[in-house]
């Protein structure tokens, strides 16, 4: 597989954002394949993830801007969530907190 052309500012490893990103390609493109409509939120969701690693936000939670470990990102890179602001989503039951309601 070809390395992604795109830096992010992230402070990442380059071996973390190499791993991330050519996963999420491969997923994409796997997924792309498939056309059976069943994977689209997924599809979605990867699409989300590799233009936040284009624009250089990736590994930063998309609700409160925590940064995401490193491990999480390697064991799924779609995560785009911090565990605090998934735990209290309101789509989860958890009605938000503080800071976190900002975007």
């Amino acid at each position: 597989m070809r390395q992604p052309s795109y830096i992010p500012s992230r402070a990442l490893t380059d071996e973390t954002l190499a791993y991330c990103a050519t996963e999420l390609e491969r997923r994409h493109a796997m997924l792309s394949h498939l056309g059976d409509g069943s994977s689209s939120d997924r599809v979605r969701r990867i699409e989300l993830a590799l233009s936040w690693l284009r624009s250089g936000n990736y590994g930063s939670c998309a609700v409160c801007r925590t940064p995401l470990p490193e491990v999480a990102l390697r064991a799924d890179p779609e995560r785009m969530i911090c565990r605090a602001c998934a735990v209290h989503s309101p789509a989860r039951g958890g009605g938000g907190h503080g800071s976190h309601a900002e975007f």
